[in-house]
């Protein structure tokens, strides 16, 4: 073999080597690339899943949990077709099986609020606000239009305004255990205004009731106190000894 034929040789054995290499290179890329990418996406499934399970049960509905199943079922065959070994088979199984079990909310409240405590109804109005930013950034996102959103995004606002008020009743009740019901009077009145408006959209005849009949005995609270000071007032001023005024000196004609 001529020395030219063994430079050939090494040469092309070179340049296969290179190939190998930048093909070996490519496919570590594609692997390292499609890692990445499923990081990202638990990510999303994450704050999805949260939500799925956080949203307060007296106020979901049946189109939140559709969106949350469906949104997590995408993602999760996005996973399957980047890495067979994620795990994905089994969580898509279990959120078909979730799709038979839809709320039936949102759910009337029995008494004066929907929430028991203060806690679970500051919770509650915190989870529908991280709803309602999550819907934000799926409009944003491209993955769904405004017209797909704008119905639940309008179902997250009145869940919202519902664990608000509950907040603001507790407040009014507390308001009036604290100051008396002449001050409290007002925040009545303004939660029954925010009643009067949702029951456009869902069933408040028992809240409607229960904050009417606090604020009709707040009234006669106040009235009575208007009264009692009122009477004290009277009673005061006729204890008080008048002062005998002298008659007007006489003139001798």
């Amino acid at each position: 073999m001529t020395p030219i034929q063994t430079g050939l040789l090494i040469l092309a054995g070179l340049g296969l080597f290179i190939i190998a290499a930048l093909v070996m290179q490519g496919i570590e890329n594609q692997k390292r690339q499609k890692r990445l990418r499923v990081l990202a996406i638990k990510d999303q499934i994450r704050r999805a899943d949260h939500l799925f399970h956080a949203l307060p049960a007296p106020l979901r509905t049946a189109a939140m949990d559709k969106l949350l199943i469906n949104y997590l079922l995408q993602h999760w065959r996005e996973i399957a077709s980047l890495d067979s070994a994620a795990g994905a088979k089994a969580q898509i199984e279990a959120l078909n099986l979730r799709t038979q079990q839809l709320s039936d909310g949102p759910v009337a409240a029995a008494g004066l609020t929907l929430f028991p405590d203060r806690e679970q109804a500051r919770s509650a109005r915190a989870i529908m606000r991280e709803f309602a930013q999550f819907l934000t950034d799926l409009t944003k996102s491209g993955r769904y239009s405004v017209g797909q959103i704008q119905p639940i995004m309008n179902q997250a606002k009145i869940a919202y305004a519902r664990a608000r008020l509950d907040l603001e009743l507790m407040d009014a009740k507390l308001i009036e255990q604290n100051r008396g019901p002449t001050v409290a009077l007002h925040q009545y009145r303004s939660c029954i205004r925010t009643i009067e408006k949702l029951k456009n959209y869902v069933q408040m005849d028992a809240q409607l009731a229960h904050t009417e009949n606090l604020l009709q005995q707040a009234e006669l609270r106040t009235e009575e106190e208007r009264e009692r000071q009122q009477q004290a007032l009277k009673d005061e001023q006729e204890e008080t000894p008048r002062i005998a005024t002298p008659p007007p000196p006489s003139s001798d004609t």
